[in-house]
């Protein structure tokens, strides 16, 4: 199927790409992701009317490492410290993190508890998590 695409000309491919949504382009290159992937995240947290702490945990529940890697290293709102790992506008930066009435001392432990404790445990981005740390 995919060979018969490769067959389509380049003006109907254009077209084509202007009617899928950025949250699907996103998905289906690495050119695609660093171009779109900021407008997702704004979406996700535009349509759940909920924080940037959501994305993550949607992203660990996916095992999406490239994702979470691009978060820590990238994103504008995050600040990476080898203490806190995390640091955005809205949140003090030594502030514990509360969640499920259990809490954390850092930013950095709550995202490699969601990796270890999830229904099916994300060990890519448990891994990644370890590797970014001992940067």
């Amino acid at each position: 199927m995919l060979s018969l695409l490769d067959k389509l000309p380049d003006e109907i491919i254009i077209i084509v790409r202007e009617y899928i949504p950025y949250d699907i382009l996103t998905w289906l290159s690495k050119t695609n992701y660093d171009k779109y992937h900021t407008r997702v995240i704004q979406k996700h947290i535009n349509d759940t009317y909920k924080n940037i702490n959501t994305y993550f945990r949607y992203i660990i529940r996916m095992d999406n490492d490239i994702a979470l890697l691009d978060m820590l290293n990238n994103h504008p709102n995050f600040n990476s410290t080898k203490s806190g790992v995390y640091h955005s506008h809205n949140h003090n930066h030594n502030q514990k993190i509360k969640y499920k009435n259990k809490k954390y001392a850092t930013y950095y432990d709550f995202l490699l508890y969601l990796s270890i404790e999830n229904d099916k445990p994300s060990t890519k981005c448990k891994n990644i998590l370890i590797e970014y740390v001992k940067k």
